[in-house]
């Protein structure tokens, strides 16, 4: 450390990165993202599989962020990562039941 110190009060070493705007920066680009996009992860079709999964096994009523994450086998973060409610969670389950019908 005290190598470190001295090396930066010679101008060898660069001051430390400011890392606020690089956060925010990082956050905007996250925020920008199409929703659409997001749903191309693994873990979205894990999720989407073990609502349809959940609502023949308990309904609606049964269907938390816990039992999908459990059902799912992904970290419970994971579901409010990918869907903002559990109303959009029901949307894309139904909406995949609905085109495995459609394709028939």
């Amino acid at each position: 450390a005290v190598r470190h110190f001295c090396a930066r009060l010679a101008g060898e070493v660069p001051p430390r990165t400011p890392w606020r705007p690089l956060i925010e920066a990082a956050a905007e680009e996250a925020a920008s993202v199409d929703p659409e996009d997001r749903s191309l992860a693994p873990q979205v079709e894990q999720i989407l599989e073990a609502a349809v999964t959940l609502l023949a096994k308990v309904g609606a009523v049964g269907l938390t962020h816990r039992a999908l994450a459990e059902e799912a086998g992904v970290p419970l973060a994971a579901t409010t990562y990918y869907f903002a409610s559990l109303e959009e969670i029901l949307e894309g389950a139904f909406k995949r039941v609905y085109d495995a019908l459609a394709r028939e």
